[in-house]
């Protein structure tokens, strides 16, 4: 039998194949070149011991051999980029920084041209040394002392959180009404500029004093006829002590009366139907029939401006224009007509869209010929319209019937009052249409609404017989953002036993 060659014997040396060392050698013709430098190159290779154990460390050998390179697997590698990034990466870094600065530059140009003040945010836009050469990067240090820079200047100009505003949802004040007629065309609540409410209670006009909590009886009908009621009340913006009131069927006439004398000073007459919406403008008063017609009239001279029949229906909104230029109106015909003041014999524009009766109207005092207008039960859709083309602009959907809406003086917000389901008040934000808050408390729908004459507290009047008050809007003074809204009514709650209005 023959010996076995003995297990561990040491290894044959094979020579190592020399380099290809011509440079002009193709890298397909010869895949052993590579120009990702061999990570082995330096460090020591050498074959296994004589008496190796496996998973045994390995002992250090001082022969040692070094291979002239590295091949790796180049099936999963992208040698082209993983040479180009390590040949390229500080020219990456230079042209990055370059061609930011160079935007920067080409941005201050064009913010500010040739002026000298070109700084954002107390930083400038332009390189801060104009002799730097271009390809310069600066360096980490320069670049934490700018950011610190913009830091402190920012802490300089002392920036103000923008202001939010918390509206209660809580009514501040609630005052009785019994009486209140629940009828959606019908107009019974009016806030004066002197701080005076008005209120009519089927056949009796009361007075509120907002500023002592007072109340005091204005007038009513004959006793003999209990079926009479007041339809309609308003404000004039001329003189803030004089109220129109329609007395309704079957005289149907306009009385003008001095709250503060308590005397009638004088009867307007003309219309044939219950006069359902008052409204003014200047010296003329417009009244809204329920046989559609409109009639303008001049208390001056007691006399009868125009007439025109714009609808078909009951008119149940009426709304001046604060330029006193254009005359809205709103019927039960689901239609709303626009009038300009120098032909009013005929409408100017006809605006269609809602589905159902248009009582709530109201113009925007910040941009002129704007107009919002709500419909009701069946259509329960806010619109915004612009009275020079006709078109509507925004639309929000409410899910309920819109029976007033008012404009804030002091910014682009608006509420609506509302009936079934919930009876609430919605503040809206213009023109995103966003909601800003829902005030609920009626139990019934709100059927008035009136503001103050600061523009901050609005006063609703429901068929559940009770007036609320809420601070819905905020008063902006100049450079102080919002300020938090100050009552005009007085702090003192008094407690009436003769007077219908009952503060609660």
């Amino acid at each position: 039998m023959a010996e076995c060659p003995p297990r561990c014997s040491s290894p044959v040396q094979v020579p190592l194949r020399p380099p290809l060392c011509s440079p002009l050698r193709s890298p397909l013709r010869s895949p052993l070149r590579s120009p990702i430098v061999s990570p082995f190159k330096n460090s020591k290779w050498a074959p296994p011991s004589k008496c190796a154990t496996p998973l045994s460390p390995a002992t250090p050998n001082s022969h040692v051999l070094s291979p002239d390179r590295f091949i790796p697997c180049r099936k999963a590698l992208d040698m082209e980029f993983a040479h180009h990034s390590l040949t390229q990466e500080d020219s990456l870094s230079e042209a990055e920084d370059h061609a930011l600065q160079s935007y920067k530059n080409t941005l201050a140009n064009t913010l500010f041209e040739d002026k000298k003040c070109n700084t954002v945010l107390g930083t400038s836009l332009r390189s801060p040394n104009t002799q730097q050469p271009p390809n310069s990067p600066p360096t980490p240090l320069s670049r934490q002392a700018s950011l610190r820079g913009v830091y402190q200047q920012n802490k300089k100009r002392n920036f103000q959180k923008p202001a939010v505003r918390n509206i209660p949802t809580k009514e501040e004040r609630i005052l009785d009404a019994p009486g209140m007629l629940d009828d959606f065309y019908l107009h019974l609540l009016s806030w004066s500029g002197c701080n005076l409410l008005a209120v009519a209670l089927q056949n009796n006009v009361y007075i509120w004093n907002a500023e002592t909590g007072s109340a005091h009886h204005l007038c009513g009908l004959a006793d003999d006829q209990p079926q009479r009621y007041y339809s309609s009340l308003e404000w004039s913006v001329q003189d803030n002590n004089i109220l129109a009131l329609s007395n309704g069927p079957p005289e149907n006439e306009i009385e003008l009366w001095d709250a503060v004398a308590g005397a009638q000073v004088t009867t307007l007459r003309g219309q044939a139907h219950r006069v359902g919406v008052l409204s003014w403008s200047g010296h003329v008063v417009a009244s809204g029939a329920r046989d559609g017609t409109v009639m303008l009239h001049d208390p001056r001279t007691q006399s009868r401006v125009c007439q025109m029949t714009p609808h078909m229906g009951e008119v149940c909104g009426l709304s001046w224009s604060p330029d006193g230029q254009q005359l809205a109106s709103g019927g039960n015909d689901n239609l709303v007509q626009l009038f300009d003041i120098n032909r009013m014999d005929t409408p100017r524009c006809t605006l269609r869209g809602h589905t159902a009766a248009v009582k709530a109207l109201g113009w925007s005092p910040h941009q002129s010929n704007l107009l919002a207008s709500g419909g009701g039960t069946e259509d329960t859709t806010l619109r915004f319209w612009n009275t020079m083309t006709g078109a509507c602009t925004h639309s929000v959907y409410t899910t309920s019937q819109i029976c007033c809406l008012l404009w804030s003086k002091h910014s682009n917000e608006i509420v609506t009052s509302h009936g079934f389901s919930d009876y609430q008040l919605t503040i809206w934000k213009f023109p995103s249409m966003q909601s800003l808050a829902e005030l609920k408390g009626h139990a019934a729908r709100v059927l008035h609404l009136a503001i103050s004459p600061d523009g901050q507290t609005v006063v609703s009047a429901a068929a559940d017989e009770t007036i609320r008050f809420w601070k819905c809007f905020a008063k902006q003074d100049e450079g102080h953002g919002i300020k938090s809204p100050k009552s005009l009514m007085g702090d003192t709650v008094s407690r009436l036993s003769e007077s219908a209005l009952m503060i609660r």
